[in-house]
């Protein structure tokens, strides 16, 4: 996969939970489609399941990060957005099985 580097995001991180918990959020992911900000978070494990909802987030302005989308994950421990041409992605990958799983993004 190619190394990718983000922007520091230029606006406020909201001081309001997202509804996650510390517990299985172990990796978040910033990244944007077009004029769209998402924050998609990898959810591993709440204390008695690996499978999991990771969810991704976008940014609305003044409601901050409000969620949008729930993937069904299993001991999500990682997630990588990409591009390939006109295309985006995102890959996460599993620290308890040998998964790997790719998801086409539809901003539209």
């Amino acid at each position: 996969l190619p190394s990718l580097s983000h922007p520091l995001p230029s606006f406020p991180l909201p001081s309001f939970p997202l509804s996650v918990s510390p517990l299985s959020a172990v990796d978040w992911e910033f990244f944007t489609v077009g004029e769209e900000s998402y924050l998609v978070v990898a959810n591993s494990f709440d204390g008695k399941s690996l499978s999991l909802n990771s969810i991704i987030y976008r940014w609305q302005g003044y409601e901050g990060f409000v969620p949008i989308h729930r993937l069904p994950t299993i001991g999500c421990s990682d997630w990588v957005f990409f591009t390939s041409g006109e295309e985006s992605y995102l890959i996460y990958s599993s620290a308890t099985a040998p998964l790997a799983k790719v998801f086409r993004l539809k901003t539209h």
